[in-house]
């Protein structure tokens, strides 16, 4: 009897740390999984705001391009209703903040539309008037292909003037005069004529590498006989870049205070 009363408590004591341990072995599992789950429930809210942030770019930037597009097709459609048939740019990009302006005057035969960028402006505003817009589109009929012809001032390339490379395998003959410095060269039934004030430290070279790089990737419209590119490196408030040529005895003119920009609408338009 003895030994059976002292074997009891003993028995009941290994138990009762059996059973000890596995609530301590529960606990910690318990909290582990609690740990874990709030570091799941962080590292959830953090990647759903990563995620957030480059969808509300997206949509931000699509809400500006889809104003950009509906303005330049506002613009269009004011012009072809205006008169029908006349040219426009394929597309145009305003700088940011500022909206594309059209003032257009004239009919389909002749006419002079006008771009421009400000703020959000009705088609033909009086505002318009007078301004020195740095876009200009213009379209004049002759009577005859000849008449029309004899408005352009293609420049030949002269012969036993001194040359200088201007990229893509051209080059160009250059002078100078009063101050100034001519590269005039041939491209294709177009000629470029290009003058710098190096009176005032202006260089023709880099304008005339970004002309001939343009030239190689895009086409210029299809002169029905010859066209004429005259560009300037001097900055002004007016458009004395220019870029003419013909399609039947209609004469147009693309003109802009910026070389690049002048180029461009003249291969844009259609």
């Amino acid at each position: 009897m003895k030994k059976t009363i002292l074997l009891i408590p003993l028995t009941l004591l290994v138990l009762g740390t059996a059973a000890c341990g596995n609530s301590s072995s529960a606990n910690d599992s318990s909290s582990s999984k609690a740990s874990s789950s709030k570091v799941e429930k962080k590292a959830t809210k953090k990647n759903s705001k990563t995620k957030a942030a480059p969808a509300a770019k997206q949509t931000a930037s699509s809400a500006s391009s889809s104003a950009t597009s509906d303005r330049y097709t506002t613009m269009k459609q004011a012009v072809q209703a205006k008169m029908p048939g006349a040219k426009f740019p394929s597309n145009y990009t305003a700088a940011a903040g500022k909206n594309l302006n059209v003032q257009a005057i004239g009919n389909s035969a002749n006419y002079g539309l006008y771009l421009s960028e400000g703020s959000s402006l009705p088609f033909n505003d009086p505002s318009l008037d007078g301004l020195i817009a740095p876009v200009a589109i213009k379209k004049v009929t002759y009577a005859t292909p000849a008449a029309a012809e004899a408005q352009i001032n293609y420049r030949p390339v002269e012969q036993g003037l001194p040359t200088v490379s201007v990229g893509d395998n051209l080059m160009a003959t250059e002078e100078g005069a009063a101050g100034s410095t001519y590269l005039t060269w041939a491209e294709g039934h177009w000629s470029v004529s290009l003058q710098s004030a190096t009176i005032n430290g202006e260089q023709p070279l880099p304008l005339a590498n970004q002309v001939t790089s343009l030239l190689s990737k895009e086409m210029l419209p299809v002169p029905a006989g010859h066209g004429a590119i005259s560009l300037t490196t001097t900055s002004t408030n007016t458009r004395q870049n220019s870029v003419t040529w013909r399609e039947g005895n209609a004469l147009y003119t693309v003109s802009s205070t910026d070389p690049i920009k002048a180029l461009q609408t003249a291969i844009d338009l259609k």
